[in-house]
C-alpha cells in the first residue's frame, strides 16, 4: 500500500509484486532457491531504477556470481547476516550493512539457519550485460528481461526455459 504526506512515502511489502525476470535457467535455479524478490519501485512511483526487497532462505543465495558490464548495484541490510562473496574474498554484512558492487564479481549467500533480508537497488542500464563468471553462463538485459546464454552465444542452455516476465513487470 502506498502512502503519501508531504514529508515521506510509506511502503508496505505486502503488495508489492514479485520480481521473477532475473530468474536463471533451471539448470541453475536449485542456486537461488529460497530468493524471493519483490518490486518496490512501482510502490514508490520511481522510474529510473529498481529497488527490491529481497528475502533469503537459509542456504539461499541471491544469484549465480555474476559482474554487470554497465549496471551499478548497491545493498542495504535488514536482518541478520549474509555473507559478500566476490573476487577479492569474502564479507559479513550484517543488519545495516551496506555495499556496493560496481563491475566486480558478486552475490549474496545466506548462511544462517534464519532467513535474512536486504533492500538492493540497481540502475538497471539498458545494454547491460553479465558475466557469470564461475559458471559457463552469461546474460544480455533485453526489453523484455534477461536473455541467458553459454558464453559463447550459444542459446542452448535457454531452451526449454519458460517466458521471462518483463523488466520492470515484476
Amino acid at each position: 500500500m502506498l502512502m503519501r504526506s508531504d514529508m515521506q512515502v510509506a511502503v508496505t511489502a505486502e503488495h508489492a509484486p514479485e520480481r521473477t525476470f532475473a530468474n536463471p535457467p533451471s539448470l541453475f535455479a536449485d542456486r537461488v532457491h529460497g530468493r524471493r524478490r519483490q518490486a518496490l519501485e512501482h510502490l514508490m512511483a520511481l522510474t529510473d531504477f529498481e529497488v527490491s526487497l529481497t528475502a533469503l532462505a537459509c542456504g539461499a543465495q541471491t544469484s549465480v556470481r555474476h559482474r554487470h558490464a554497465v549496471e551499478d548495484e548497491f545493498v542495504h541490510g535488514l536482518s541478520d547476516v549474509v555473507v559478500r562473496v566476490r573476487d577479492d574474498g569474502e564479507i559479513l554484512r550484517r543488519s545495516g550493512g551496506r555495499c556496493g558492487h560496481g563491475g566486480a564479481s558478486h552475490h549474496l549467500v545466506n548462511r544462517l539457519k534464519a532467513s535474512a533480508a536486504y533492500i538492493d537497488v540497481g540502475d538497471r542500464t539498458p545494454g547491460d550485460k553479465a558475466d557469470h563468471t564461475d559458471d559457463d553462463l552469461c546474460a544480455v538485459a533485453m526489453p523484455t528481461g534477461w536473455r541467458f546464454t553459454h558464453k559463447n552465444r550459444d542459446p542452448d542452455v535457454c531452451r526449454s526455459e519458460p517466458p521471462q516476465t518483463p523488466r520492470g513487470v515484476g
